[in-house]
């Protein structure tokens, strides 16, 4: 998947865990700074992690992305009971996080959510969840998320999370809102290079 903005080539890749667990830890350490305290878990290995390339060749970004038809348990509900059938097919994104440069973080986000219509799409996936900071659970819920849940924290974390879901029949139903979203946050990175 490639997107272009501001003239850079922004790509995805998924990549091994067991390849790049040294630099996935280290790139986390680096961006989540004294809020994550362990950087790898014990879902990484189960995990399907994602780099965002710039230019081919600089990582801005990642995540990782866990299924529910492949894994016993998604992180989340070791914190809090979703209120979704366990029979869906379930996709938790965690661990997002970019360089510490505000253009870099809007391009990551803005890829992210790319991502995310894509996958739900293409994947016939009826359920994305995530926990969501509180800064960030605005542009979440823009996008078609909604908040499933009180606030709680993750064992690993010191900041507090907000349960978030969305149904992705809704990202079938709303995709030229999710579109004017990006499209619009686009030209704000393109012309401010500001995190939106």
């Amino acid at each position: 998947m490639k997107e272009h903005i501001d003239h850079h080539s922004i790509d995805v890749v998924e990549v091994k865990f067991d390849n790049h667990v040294d630099f996935i830890g280290c790139f986390r350490r680096q961006a989540y700074k004294n809020q994550l305290r362990k950087c790898i878990d014990e879902f990484d290995e189960q995990a399907h992690h994602y780099f965002i390339y710039k230019d081919k060749d600089k990582v801005i970004g990642m995540w990782r992305l866990l299924r529910s038809d492949e894994c016993s348990s998604l992180e989340i509900e070791k914190e809090i009971n979703l209120p979704i059938d366990r029979n869906r097919k379930i996709v938790e994104i965690s661990r997002f996080c970019s360089d510490s440069s505000l253009r870099s973080k809007s391009e990551s986000i803005l890829t992210l959510f790319n991502f995310i219509e894509k996958y739900c799409k293409e994947d016939k996936t009826d359920v994305i969840v995530a926990g969501v900071k509180e800064n960030m659970f605005g542009i979440y819920r823009k996008i078609g998320f909604r908040i499933c849940g009180e606030p709680f924290r993750y064992k690993n974390f010191t900041e507090i999370h907000y349960p978030m879901l969305m149904e992705c029949d809704d990202a079938y139903q709303f995709p030229e809102n999710i579109r004017k979203l990006l499209a619009r946050a686009t030209t704000e990175v393109k012309n401010t290079g500001s995190q939106f």
